[in-house]
């Protein structure tokens, strides 16, 4: 802080700090203000003022705050990028952009700033600009999954290569290598070829390259094949909703949206008592393509011919929620809840005056995907004080936080006040989502949870065999594995908000122990996959116990979800063992509890 301050201007400043940090922002802008009455020449207060006005989400005050503070010294990089947030939010893209601009003008290296200017000239349209901001993020170390989320959508409105800043790409070889392995893990194909030819233009004789490159055009033939068997399955059965879906998804990986909308709907038509996540981003994409409403006018015909469904109201739901109509998803989701109840608890309609609504989860199995949690949420919903989530994964404190509060709540159906009764959900996306346990904690402190871990090893293995049933990989198991370990070893690496990721959903350490630092350990109920399979009915003693519930036994435990497949080879077990085995014992070292994975 280089700004020389009178002593009392400097005394209400420093008191509007530690207001500040202790969050009493309110209190803390009235210091600033007269920290600023007595000395308006300090450019560091109206920095301040303007982070606890975006605090508040008072944009415009921000926004006045940072021009006073850029005035007072152009050359503080933050006060720019910040006035670009604050004009961003404000929906004034044009003017963030200057202020973003004028940020990497003085600090080049910050990836953010990157970021955000590709975002702001994506809403003016100016996709060739936004895809040269979007690549410098990736080339300034910026990982996180927006950025090339966000890439991939500009290049959908400026495909052609000979647009972009070509000569910025070619002297980063290395980048553009990231890149098309990204898109290649994401099997968006069309896209990582573009980048591999980019790279072998600067680097014509890198094997790596040229090698990789080979292996998606390998792909890319196999999902052209795919394509001609879907077709050759619908002409031998058109009313195949599941031919109809694999021609979807094998389109979609391919790009040809149009085409794959056309499937998707067919297969909709045909089945549309399906679960959402079978169409995981499809609403989206229908969206983006505006299409949705087509998708929308089949449920709707769905529930009027069925009005005892369940999946066919909360797909409809959700196309709503897409489309920002919440009040009406809502109301499909009461609807759905009304038939859960009849599903799970018939003998509470004849009292349906009497039920109430959920005013919050008593639990959350919080992870881990391929872990068990699909087998523990049948499980428990049969237990006569459990009513269970409208459907097991509702994905909130991850993916769908904007919704807001009366959206989650609306996936639990109203419970009779006059007895016992818990409910809760089983989201695995949790347990490795970045802000879902603050998100968690901040709202539901009280909430218990639990967790259920398998052998990373066999957890990978079954969630790439899962995707490789689903037409969504194409790579081989030793391809992928391989592959996933190569991106995972750079410095710094990031094992969070990886849903893609056969290996990075492994390292639950990294995600355990920020959920202790936040939750209560006695509030967190860690139990084996291994042991939970071998014994179900043990393991659920001790989950109702952590429940206080009464034990309950089943007359079955069925296994939900379960599938066989090849056995590994030893070599590849080896290599998923060496680099697991590290994680794994500090597991075992901050559980105080012994897996013997290692073994």
């Amino acid at each position: 802080m280089s700004e020389s301050i009178p002593s009392e201007a400097f005394q209400f400043y420093q008191q509007a700090e530690l207001l500040f940090s202790q969050g009493n922002i309110e209190a803390a802008i009235s210091l600033y203000q007269s920290s600023i009455e007595l000395n308006p020449n300090f450019s560091w207060s109206y920095h301040q003022l303007g982070e606890a006005f975006f605090r508040l989400e008072k944009w415009q005050e921000a926004t006045s705050a940072y021009h006073h503070a850029v005035q007072l010294n152009p050359d503080f990089s933050w006060s720019y990028y910040n006035l670009g947030n604050a004009l961003s939010e404000l929906q004034q893209f044009s003017a963030a952009i200057s202020a973003y601009s004028q940020a990497i003008g003085l600090d080049s290296s910050f990836a953010w700033s990157y970021y955000k200017l590709g975002v702001a000239l994506s809403q003016e349209s100016r996709w060739s600009e936004a895809i040269t901001a979007y690549f410098q993020a990736i080339k300034n170390q910026l990982s996180s999954p927006e950025v090339y989320t966000k890439l991939q959508a500009a290049i959908q409105f400026e495909s052609n290569p000979k647009s972009w800043n070509l000569s910025l790409m070619s002297d980063e070889a290395e980048v553009c290598l990231d890149i098309a392995r990204h898109f290649a893990q994401i099997n968006d194909l069309k896209l990582a070829l573009v980048f591999y030819d980019i790279a072998l233009e600067v680097q014509p004789q890198n094997i790596e390259i040229i090698t990789e490159s080979r292996q998606v055009r390998e792909i890319q033939t196999q999902l052209k094949a795919r394509i001609k068997s879907c077709f050759n399955d619908i002409k031998i059965n058109p009313n195949s909703y599941e031919s109809y879906y694999n021609l979807g998804v094998v389109l979609s990986q391919q790009q040809r949206w149009d085409e794959a909308i056309i499937a998707y709907l067919k297969s909709i038509e045909l089945k549309p008592e399906m679960p959402t996540w079978m169409y995981q981003g499809l609403w989206e994409i229908l969206n983006q393509q505006g299409k949705l409403e087509a998708a929308e006018d089949l449920y709707r015909q769905a529930v009027k011919q069925n009005k005892n469904t369940i999946w066919c109201y909360v797909n409809l739901g959700e196309i709503l929620a897409q489309k920002g109509e919440l009040d009406e998803a809502l109301y499909c989701y009461k609807l759905a809840c009304y038939q859960k109840i009849k599903q799970f608890h018939p003998d509470w309609i004849q009292n349906i005056e009497k039920l109430k609504p959920v005013s919050q989860p008593n639990f959350i199995v919080i992870g881990t995907q391929k872990g068990g949690t699909t087998s523990l949420y049948y499980y428990l919903a049969k237990h006569p004080q459990i009513m269970p989530s409208l459907i097991k994964e509702i994905d909130f404190w991850s993916t769908k936080y904007n919704r807001g509060i009366d959206w989650y709540l609306a996936h639990f159906p109203p419970i009779l006040a006059e007895q016992k009764i818990l409910t809760g959900e089983a989201t695995p996306s949790y347990l490795d989502h970045w802000e879902a346990p603050e998100r968690l904690f901040q709202t539901f402190p009280n909430t218990k949870l639990i967790v259920v871990l398998r052998n990373p090893i066999e957890r990978a293995i079954s969630h790439y065999y899962q995707w490789v049933n689903m037409n969504w990989e194409f790579r081989s198991l030793e391809e992928a594995m391989i592959s996933e370990i190569e991106q995972l070893s750079v410095a710094n690496v990031s094992y969070w908000n990886q849903p893609n990721s056969y290996i990075a959903r492994g390292v639950y350490v990294e995600f355990l122990k920020k959920w202790l630092e936040i939750f209560p350990r006695e509030q967190i109920l860690i139990i084996s996959s291994e042991k939970f399979y071998s014994n179900p009915a043990i393991t659920l003693k001790h989950i109702f116990n952590f429940l206080d519930l009464p034990n309950y036994s089943l007359s079955n435990y069925k296994k939900y979800n379960a599938r066989s497949y090849p056995s590994l080879d030893q070599s590849m077990r080896n290599l998923l063992g060496s680099y697991f085995q590290v994680y794994n014992q500090e597991l075992e070292d901050v559980l105080d509890m012994k897996f013997n994975w290692n073994h």
